[in-house]
């Protein structure tokens, strides 16, 4: 039996059946398909889910899940239910309900929408190709309630969930993410889904032992409801609930548990404000219409109290047996009782559940509509609506956009939807009821710092409580401060002892605290017994130089007559194992003074002045935030994160090393400086390697440099992930990889790396590992070689060496570090313990150079920083100490007493130090960074083999922007001993006339190389686009530069020649048949031809001929205007001429009597009119023509873009078709009046050659007209020039070749009676 019946399921099942009915109604979607449905009760159970699914797979009849089968059922055949098999699931809420069901329909491809499962596990479509949902996926979620905690400063927080797919996976993502905020769970707890009550004493202790009374909850409101219940019999109060989107509107909660839950923040799915009708749909069940249906039977008798008349519900979950229930009246109105079931308000799982059962609507709607031979399937083909695959189905869901109550509803590639979430604040009314108010809202598709947005003042925080809850760790008593004194308290009690590496006494103590081991062991946290201490491993002797310089540089203080003369320092060391848990507990035991076990009460100033630490950023940022309210100044020798600038949230950190601010403009020069455009980039997983990255992306905006891929080494070393970032690094075509990593994280990886035996890198370093002398090793040399960073600045410390060798086990024997030096150079054990498994040795070796990692001294810059920072804390004091009463700068101008000087006061004057050391000034700005300058370091091979870190160049953040950077490049030895610059880029730079074409959904670094198109050229390397010729210019072969376009006209080549040499020829030609006409003037075939027409023809003809020259060589205003002029006239002459002679050869044979005085008219006085006239017609045009608008040399630039055609423009086109018009117009009328007179009788009728050359001029000129017009530039003078000289000759041969036949060869036919013979 289930405990527990959910009438909120209850709601999204009717919403699904109401779905399902509306799409039914409309006339737009589907209209000749109708949906059904079978739903069944999953029990949030995994079993009797699957069961459910195997029913609808199997197409069983729709009846109560819950009820016995009968023998028939069984023997069902998939022939006898294929009809009604369920081609698509919408369920189910729970995520491991909807894995379980995924991989049960898997083999069946049956799609599955969920309505509420947002694991993100679910969205790896590989392990569920068949899954969608309208839910947004939890990845989404737990990047909104990170940045949630994270707005509100709550940094110590304890994270819940339920024992399930979707709490783990939730869970499991936020911790990932909320480490890029500073959010640290206090505990991390998962109970079973049957809570019982030894889980639920297991989960209340945990929350009331922890000191975060911020929790965030991964469950449904149902496993809450038993929290809450076992929380109130405690009596816990002040807590602040984080809801998950599964019980952040579940109002169910309230009734009972109101007074716990006010204030409680929660993220929920987006809801609807109405879906119109849903409300109608559910308050109208009467018990006439439900008693048949299980589930409703159920939630009716649930909600009155009573028993339906014949109802199939045999359930009950109170405590009332079923059977004494009171029959159900059937008077019963929902609307006049609240139940989850009728509540509209929030409508936000039912909203999903309805566009569920639209998407499938619309998916089934666009297979109908697909047309054959289009579709998307084999062939073109398309689904049969009435009987397609559940997998084809699947296919038109992927690619579903529809609108849905006004969203734009879509899915991307894994199935989901876009993540919208609404900022829910759990307020209480005046008269105690619940309002879900909203409060902000998570948007995922904003832009990055602008997702979340929230509305801080209508906040309601849990009772008692009137602003933001408190989230941040609270130690047990170490410390009471009051009005900046110690104050002693009974209760402080010492909980552990950790003991410091050194310890030296002094007038004045300081505290130093440094990474002497790169490498922690985790101890096993599960509750059941105090949790040992972090066991710290991988010695690191280069760190125990450091805390050795620190020594030093005190010891050479208490000696020195100069600085502080009267008093002396003590220190404190202790090591942080470069891990954030033991870096506190240093910071703790350095705050009780030289001896935690026997250190008095406070009672006045601060026992610990100042703090020398720590090397890593993430640490030093713990240590600040420590020390912050003891306001005692903290300077670090090595942490370079820029955020340790804020002056606001680090007010008394202080550091002789450069910010990282520099150091990535730096780094971003150099790429840009060798043109390094495309690079890898792997950091550390702490904010020093997560600032770093994120200021070098800020520096690269607007340069050429992209990153090809961002890796991260996990905190915690795997070496599965440092395998798969080397897969990263192999197959990327980006050669050149910046690290910002700590020694201690890069020591691992690197030996994981030269395993893997990569080579060709080009590694830039960052400062923190680059001069590493750990790394210095010969092996080291093929993978790392030609390594270039930007390493601190180098000095000098005089005795460091001395003093480095003087440390031995016998000076020490008490001391474990010392021991372990020994082991790490030796390889032996100096002591006798039992436990060790080295072979013993003297503890007297002596120390050589040999040992880089710890007796480099000859180029100090890690520990050059420890030396200043202990002489700018010495100086500082020693101003302090100076000061005179009177005029000091505190209070009244006094001055910090000697015997009781507070941090605080110290700190002024180390913000005011300055002084100088070896030769270099040391001061701090305004945010206690020290001046920004790098040597740049180059590994290059030593001559034993080792690597050396040679100094390249420099960078000075002193000097004027774009000058920082000073290289000797050719000093460098580049990645794989070469001294030619690696090239790393993603696409090869495009030469010269081309240019660059990014690549879709690609960095601008990735392109293909474009050529330019013809007229457009690109003079650079990399050009964005191609630029335009100047008008008169063209590109030329290579697109590389601009020359003068060609300029082309008809000139005297062999168009030109040939066409010249045609012209005089036709001239002359025609100058021959005048002169045979001349000779033979007196023969009876030239007289009875009209010898002065046809002199006047044959001087027109050779004009015409002539004429053509005209439109040969370059235009010009005067032969322009001749050119068209003298054709139109000279031919409108010769027509003319031709149109006399046919009206005198028709007037002469259409005369029928003898005396007629027709001829007459035609005389040759008239004639020569004739011609007169209608040549000064022409003539008339012309001169309106050239008066108007005459035609003039233009340079044609758009038929051919990279020529310049010179033509003569004819000015008016309208003069220009007049004139040609004109002279057809002519033609037209001679050969109307030859063709009339074709058949008049005559040995020689002249106007059957007329017609015939009528018939030739009109043929050529009408085959001009499209010839011309589609003809460019030249060619169109051409084609004039040759309708000219084709027209001409048509004429000379048509008119006078029969007569020159006649006259030349047949001279027996040249008689007047061979003529008249007809």
């Amino acid at each position: 039996m289930y405990k527990y019946f959910s009438s909120r399921a209850l709601r999204w099942m009717q919403t699904m059946t109401f779905a399902i009915g509306e799409i039914n109604q409309r006339s737009d979607l589907l209209p000749q398909l109708k949906l059904g449905f079978h739903i069944r009760d999953s029990c949030d159970d995994i079993p009797v889910s699957l069961r459910a699914s195997l029913l609808l797979v199997n197409g069983q009849p729709e009846r109560d899940s819950r009820g016995p089968q009968s023998k028939n059922d069984l023997n069902l055949s998939c022939a006898a239910v294929q009809s009604i098999v369920s081609p698509v699931i919408i369920g189910d809420a729970a995520s491991g309900v909807s894995m379980a069901l995924l991989r049960s329909l898997g083999s069946f491809h049956i799609p599955l929408v969920s309505y509420f499962a947002s694991c993100s596990c679910l969205s790896n479509q590989r392990e569920f190709p068949t899954f969608m949902r309208t839910m947004p996926s939890d990845a989404f979620q737990v990047r909104a309630l990170a940045r949630l905690v994270s707005y509100f400063g709550w940094t110590w927080v304890g994270v819940i969930g339920l024992e399930s797919d979707y709490a783990r996976f939730a869970i499991q993502l936020f911790l990932e993410e909320s480490v890029q905020y500073g959010v640290c769970a206090a505990y991390i707890h998962f109970y079973p889904v049957v809570l019982s009550q030894q889980a639920l004493d297991e989960l209340l202790d945990v929350i009331q032992m922890a000191s975060s009374k911020v929790i965030i909850n991964f469950c449904s409101d149902s496993e809450m409801k038993g929290i809450l219940k076992e929380i109130r019999r405690r009596n816990i109060t002040g807590l602040q609930w984080i809801a998950s989107e599964a019980w952040a509107t579940a109002k169910s909660l309230w009734e009972k548990f109101g007074d716990l839950l006010t204030g409680t923040l929660g993220f929920a799915i987006q809801r609807a404000d109405v879906i119109p009708g849903l409300q109608q749909h559910l308050t109208s069940l009467r018990p006439s219409n439900i008693h048949e249906s299980a589930f409703l039977a159920e939630f009716w008798e649930e909600t009155f109290n009573c028993r339906l008349n014949g109802s199939v519900n045999s359930h009950s979950h109170g405590d009332n047996n079923y059977i004494d229930r009171l029959p159900c009246k059937g008077t019963e109105d929902l609307s006049n009782v609240y139940s989850p079931y009728s509540d509209v308000t929030q409508l936000r799982v039912s909203y999903n559940v309805y566009k569920a059962v639209y998407l499938v609507a619309h998916a089934l709607h666009n297979m109908n509509n697909c047309i054959v031979g289009q579709g998307p399937f084999s062939n073109g083909t398309c689904a049969d609506p009435k009987n397609f695959k559940p997998w084809q189905l699947i296919h038109y869901m992927k690619h579903a956009n529809f609108s849905a109550l006004g969203e734009k509803v879509s899915f991307d590639q894994n199935g989901d939807p876009i993540a919208y979430y609404d900022l829910l604040n759990w307020q209480r009314r005046p008269d105690g009821s619940l309002h879900l108010e909203k409060v902000g809202f998570y948007d995922a598709s904003s832009p990055a710092g602008r997702s979340l947005v929230i509305n801080d003042s209508v906040i309601q925080w849990p009772v008692g409580k009137q602003t933001i809850s408190t989230g941040l760790w609270e130690f047990t008593c170490v410390i009471i401060v009051t009005a900046g004194n110690w104050v002693a308290t009974k209760v402080c009690k010492l909980q552990n002892s950790f003991q410091p590496a050194f310890v030296a006494r002094g007038d004045y103590v300081i505290g130093g605290i440094f990474p002497l081991h790169y490498n922690q062991e985790m101890p096993d946290l599960n509750c059941t017994y105090r949790p040992p201490p972090v066991k710290c491993n991988g010695f690191d002797p280069r760190a125990f130089r450091w805390v050795q310089t620190m020594r030093l540089a005190v010891e050479e203080i208490n000696q020195s007559t100069e600085l502080l003369p009267n008093y002396t320092l003590g220190y404190k060391i202790f090591d942080s194992c470069s891990y954030p848990l033991t870096g506190q507990r240093a910071a703790l035991a350095v705050l009780n003074g030289l001896s935690e076990d026997n250190s008095p009460m406070c009672s006045g100033a601060s026992p610990l002045l100042a703090v020398i630490g720590e090397s890593g950023s993430t640490l030093s940022m713990v240590l600040s935030r420590i020390l912050q309210p003891f306001r005692i100044p903290m300077i670090s020798y090595f942490s370079s994160c820029a955020c340790l600038s804020d002056r606001k949230r680090f007010p008394t950190f202080f550091r002789v090393i450069p910010s990282d601010d520099y150091q990535v403009k730096a780094i971003a020069q150099l790429l840009v400086r060798f043109n390094w455009t495309w690079v890898g980039l792997v950091r550390g997983d702490r904010e020093y390697g997560r600032f770093a990255a994120e200021g070098l992306l800020r520096e690269l905006q607007g340069t050429k440099v992209c990153i090809a891929y961002q890796e991260i080494i996990p905190l915690l070393y795997s070496h599965q992930r440092a395998l798969e970032i080397m897969q990263v690094m192999r197959t990327s075509v980006a050669k050149v990889v910046v690290v910002f990593s700590s020694e201690g994280e890069m020591t691992p990886f690197l030996k994981d790396y030269m395993k893997q035996n990569i080579t060709g890198i080009q590694w830039v370093a960052s400062e923190a590992w680059v001069t590493a002398s750990v790394f210095a090793g010969s092996e080291y040399y093929p993978y790392m070689g030609g390594t270039i960073g930007f390493g601190i600045r180098k000095g000098y410390i005089s005795g460091l060496s001395d003093y480095l060798q003087s440390v031995n086990p016998q000076m020490y024997p008490n001391n474990v570090l010392v021991k372990e030096l020994w082991q790490a150079l030796y390889g032996c054990s100096p002591s006798l313990s039992s436990d060790s498994k080295l072979p013993p040795c003297t503890g007297q070796e002596s120390l050589l150079e040999q040992h880089s990692a710890y007796m480099n001294t000859s180029n100090p810059r890690v520990a050059y920083n420890v030396y200043k920072a202990v002489h700018a804390i010495a100086h500082s004091l020693h101003n302090l100490l100076l000061c005179q009463p009177g005029s000091g700068p505190f209070q009244n101008n006094s001055c910090a007493q000697s015997n009781n000087i507070h941090p605080w006061q110290l700190q002024y004057y180390l913000q005011e130090v300055k002084f100088e050391i070896a030769g270099e000034e040391v001061n701090f700005d305004l945010k206690g960074d020290s001046i920004p300058y790098y040597d740049i370091i180059n590994w290059q091979r030593g001559t034993g083999g080792n690597i050396e870190f040679v100094n390249v160049g420099l960078f000075d953040g002193t000097k004027p922007a774009g000058k920082e950077v000073v290289i000797q490049e050719d000093r460098i030895i580049w990645a794989g001993h070469q001294s030619e610059v690696p090239v790393s880029v993603c696409s090869a730079s495009c030469p010269p006339g081309s240019r660059k074409a990014v690549r879709h959904r690609e960095p601008v670094c990735c392109f293909d190389c474009v050529p330019c198109d013809s007229g457009k050229i690109s003079n650079q390397t990399n050009s964005i686009e191609c630029k335009f010729c100047p008008e008169d210019f063209w590109s030329n072969k290579d697109r590389t530069g601009c020359i003068p376009k060609k300029v082309e006209f008809l000139a005297y080549d062999s168009l030109g020649i040939a066409l010249t040499v045609t012209s005089v020829v036709g001239a002359c030609l025609t100058m021959t048949v005048f002169a045979v006409f001349f000779y033979h003037r007196n023969t009876a075939i030239v007289r009875v031809n009209n010898s002065e027409l046809s002199f006047f023809i044959l001087f027109a003809l050779t004009l015409c001929f002539l004429c053509s020259l005209v439109f040969i060589g370059e235009p010009t205003p005067w032969s322009c205007m001749l050119r068209h002029t003298a054709f139109s006239i000279t031919f409108s002459l010769c027509i003319s001429c031709i149109l006399g002679k046919t009206l005198v050869v028709l007037a002469a044979f259409t005369a029928t009597r003898p005396g007629d005085n027709i001829m007459k008219w035609l005389g040759p006085k008239q004639q020569r009119l004739i011609i007169f006239s209608c040549t000064l017609v022409q003539v008339v045009i012309c001169a309106a023509w050239l008066i108007d608008a005459p035609p003039f040399p233009s340079r044609n630039t758009k038929y051919e873009r990279s020529k310049i055609i010179l033509e003569c423009s004819v000015g008016s086109s309208l003069a220009f078709w007049c004139v040609l018009g004109y002279i057809g117009l002519q033609a037209c009328l001679s050969f109307v009046l030859a063709f009339l007179a074709r058949k008049l009788p005559g040995n020689f009728n002249e106007a059957k050659f007329i017609t015939f050359s009528m018939l030739i001029f009109s043929a050529v000129w009408l085959a001009f007209i499209p010839a011309y017009i589609s003809s460019p530039g030249n060619y169109a003078d051409a084609v004039e020039s040759f309708a000219i000289l084709a027209s001409s000759f048509g004429l000379l041969f048509c008119l006078f070749a029969p007569k020159c036949y006649i006259i030349l060869l047949k001279p027996e036919k040249n008689t007047k009676q061979h003529l008249m013979g007809k």
